[in-house]
């Protein structure tokens, strides 16, 4: 066998959400323009799992009192990318051989995310978002879909709300054949949420799972003790670096 081909792949997933960026890219939209959709209402969506249709009742409330498309954007623009994460990414990409297969998660929608990342300057180190597609209509509306396909259930048991989202179904569809392929992969996945954890647990004994110190997924996961994958909190990301260095060089 090569040397080549003995070389350790590292994917890693990242939420984006207080994870990649400080904040929440949709949860910034709320506040200024909606105060008729108090947090009872969004509590009363979550409880029932349905994120997704309480998230565009907010974006129809915008259209309905005329926010335009710059106006949201300038609203999410104030969302900031993370400490140390744009290094983080950049060592990604320069210092592991080979370089680091770099996936986005998140709850949040395509276009709120891509178009951070743009503003970043890190697109082109990010090499898949999986999230909720969305778009804007010829009227200036923001249609923002479902990750699952019509008809298509992805609740679990392990993940707290969103019927359209598992993210630990999510890793394994990504991943299909490829742990079994003889492709050396060593696996991370980043993220703070309770939505999060399913993903981790998805993860194998030589992998890595990152949970964000003192966040959900951190306090969900020291109370389990089915987690195959070595646990490193992290406040930071040159933590996250640290540790993915140990493991893929």
């Amino acid at each position: 066998m090569s040397e080549a081909a003995r070389k350790k792949q590292l994917v890693i997933f990242f939420d984006f959400d207080d994870t990649l960026v400080d904040g929440n890219s949709e949860f910034s939209t709320f506040p200024m323009w909606t105060p008729s959709l108090n947090w009872l209402c969004l509590g009363y969506y979550m409880a029932k799992g349905r994120w997704n249709d309480y998230v565009q009742k907010v974006f129809d409330h915008h259209h309905s009192h005329g926010v335009t498309k710059e106006q949201l954007f300038e609203i999410v623009e104030r969302v900031r990318i993370g400490d140390g994460m744009e290094e983080l990414l950049r060592a990604l990409k320069t210092e592991l051989d080979p370089p680091a297969e770099v996936v986005v998660m998140s709850n949040s929608n395509t276009l709120f995310i891509e178009h951070l990342l743009r503003k970043f300057g890190v697109d082109a180190l990010v090499d898949k978002v999986l999230a909720n597609p969305a778009e804007f209509e010829a009227s200036g509306r923001l249609k923002r879909g479902s990750y699952a396909k019509p008809g298509e259930d992805l609740t679990c048991p392990t993940c707290p709300w969103p019927l359209n989202m598992c993210k630990g179904r999510l890793l394994n569809e990504y991943l299909d054949g490829r742990r079994n392929s003889g492709e050396q992969l060593v696996v991370a996945f980043c993220g703070d949420g309770s939505n999060d954890v399913c993903a981790m647990l998805a993860l194998r004994e030589a992998d890595l799972a990152l949970p964000r110190r003192g966040y959900s997924a951190d306090k969900r996961l020291a109370k389990r003790t089915d987690v195959k994958a070595t646990v490193l909190q992290w406040a930071n990301g040159k933590d996250i670096l640290e540790a993915v260095r140990n493991v893929a060089l």
